[in-house]
């Protein structure tokens, strides 16, 4: 029987699309700092917007590996907290991660590819 609900709930699992594991993967590792809904807090960390999005997206993948130090200004306020990377999360994470937020951010339903993401990666340095 316990079997049974392993398999079941592997196959549950392994049934979700790469959007629904960015979700997961937002919700665990960055609303902490940007939010449940991607609104941001306070002066420390910026609102996820479409318009915010869309500027850092061909950076996103080197930007959730290896964090971002800049300070930027959207909307007028200043954020000068500095985002860590994060070496935690592996690369088809961020593949799903990078899935989920282009999806939300940019209503694109493209599908990112794990040897994409690791080139990105590459070049990152």
């Amino acid at each position: 029987m316990r079997l049974i609900k392993l398999f079941i709930l592997l196959f549950i699992f392994s049934c979700q699309s790469p959007y629904q594991k960015g979700e997961k993967l937002f919700s665990q590792h960055c609303s902490n700092c940007h939010g449940a809904e991607a609104e941001g807090f306070r002066k420390l960390y910026p609102p996820i917007t479409k318009d915010l999005y869309s500027t850092y997206s061909d950076k996103i993948v080197c930007i959730i590996r290896y964090g971002l130090n800049d300070s930027l200004v959207y909307n007028g306020i200043q954020y000068s907290s500095s985002m860590p990377g994060n070496d935690i999360l592996s690369d088809i994470d961020i593949v799903n991660l990078k899935n989920y937020l282009d999806w939300k951010f940019l209503a694109e339903n493209k599908y990112n590819s794990l040897p994409q993401v690791k080139k990105e990666l590459v070049d990152c340095k």
